[in-house]
């Protein structure tokens, strides 16, 4: 059984700014903006004040949907909004949106517009999770690949539920999903699979919702999850979790977690459902109360927008 250790996180609620309590996704762009996306629009800080960007009815270049699902800049610097309803594309310079919905009759059409996890590897492939699938598009070639689930294969994904896409520093792709983690082997094109939880392969358990992904310096995944945050291993398979003790302040405000992010300075940023955003230090292990946010978020990164800038997983 995994151990569970207690320790100090620092809270923000919806009263230091945020345009909704419930923090779905976190992201620092190239110039050094924090934007957060929420259950009722996405936020834009630049260190000082937040710029909060919705859906009109009235307006085709607005938001297409306010649930935002996941943020995400590809190597062009161009950012990309996944929300409940359809992909969208930020222009810069008129602060507008293109939208990316859904098109029957499009061959590279995802099938869902549910978008809820984007990322471009290494190669230059574009990953996009919607719905009940996760696609690879190769641009050049305009080609889609569909990976699913098949239950009597276990190299394929754990789950068709695709919640999390990411790349490491050593180039590996990991899928998390509603039950479990994946690691796609590039060779043979199919997948490991990670649980976290002590039951049947075959049934779903909530503290295997993987619900996003993060790396530290050290090379460890920082997993937000369904039931608490859990610091995985690669190297040696192994996994540590944190979570929310009534009788402890420091600890994490709440266990439904929805996103987590690590900036510059190695902190780790955790949005949860309702219970605000809580800072972690990996590095050094140790926690303490900040009061002023604001204050504490610029002097911990020089002031200004530009400085914004244990126990084995069971492989299976």
């Amino acid at each position: 059984m995994a151990q569970t250790e207690n320790a100090r996180f620092t809270r923000f609620t919806v009263e230091d700014g945020l345009s909704q309590g419930s923090v779905v996704s976190i992201f620092q762009d190239h110039q050094g903006f924090l934007w957060l996306g929420t259950l009722d629009g996405l936020n834009k800080f630049d260190g000082y004040t937040f710029q909060i960007y919705k859906h009109d009815i009235f307006d085709s270049s607005s938001l297409s949907n306010n649930w935002i699902n996941c943020i995400y800049e590809d190597r062009s610097a161009t950012l990309w909004i996944g929300t409940r309803n359809g992909l969208n594309r930020f222009v810069r310079g008129t602060e507008k949106f293109i939208r990316y919905l859904h098109a029957p009759t499009a061959p590279t059409s995802r099938r869902n517009n549910n978008v809820r996890a984007i990322l471009e590897d290494r190669f230059g492939m574009l990953w996009v999770g919607a719905g009940k699938e996760v696609h690879c598009f190769d641009r050049k070639q305009q080609q889609l690949t569909a990976y699913l689930h098949d239950p009597n294969d276990p190299t394929t994904l754990s789950d068709n539920g695709v919640t999390a896409i990411y790349e490491d520093r050593r180039g590996e792709l990991w899928v998390g999903t509603v039950n479990g983690l994946n690691r796609l082997e590039r060779k043979s094109n199919t997948f490991k699979r990670y649980s976290f939880a002590p039951t049947v392969p075959t049934k779903i358990d909530p503290r295997n919702h993987v619900r996003s992904i993060a790396e530290d310096r050290h090379g460890n995944l920082w997993l937000a999850m369904f039931e608490g945050l859990i610091e995985f291993a690669p190297h040696s398979e192994t996994y540590k979790c944190f979570r929310h003790d009534p009788n402890d302040a420091r600890s994490l405000s709440q266990n439904l977690l929805n996103f987590i992010f690590a900036d510059q300075s190695g902190r780790l940023w955790i949005g949860t459902a309702g219970g605000g955003l809580n800072r972690f230090d990996s590095e050094t292990k140790t926690f303490r109360r900040v009061v002023d946010w604001h204050r504490e978020w610029l002097k911990s990164h020089g002031g200004g927008a530009s400085a914004i800038s244990a126990h084995p997983a069971r492989g299976r």
